[in-house]
């Protein structure tokens, strides 16, 4: 809707409008940006870390096996564990898309 139709469908003036539609923006933006420094960002990362230190665990534990067997297991292991790392990355949320959806802004 146009600012002029939401204070007429409101009752206020069009200047209270601007400025609540303004502060809401305002808080949404900081409201993401705290998300991305400790929030839903954060925490996709350091799951993204732990797939890769425990790929680096399973790549050493390949390297000091000398079973056959044992060494199939962990090869399956790390493709699982590849696997997981891009499935994760392609469902990786953005601010970018947050805002986009939110703020209807890239």
């Amino acid at each position: 809707m146009k600012e002029t139709s939401i204070a007429k469908t409101l009752g206020v003036s069009r200047p209270t409008v601007v400025r609540d539609a303004s502060y809401l923006k305002k808080a949404s933006r900081n409201w993401l940006d705290g998300l991305a420094k400790d929030g839903f960002i954060f925490e996709f990362k350091t799951g993204l870390d732990r797939i890769r230190e425990h790929g680096l665990e399973l790549a050493k534990l390949l390297e000091e096996s000398s079973n056959i067997e044992q060494k199939r297991r962990i090869l399956k292991s790390m493709d699982d564990n590849v696997k997981l790392y891009l499935q994760l990355l392609g469902e990786a949320p953005t601010i970018h898309a947050f805002r986009k959806a939110t703020l209807g802004r890239e």
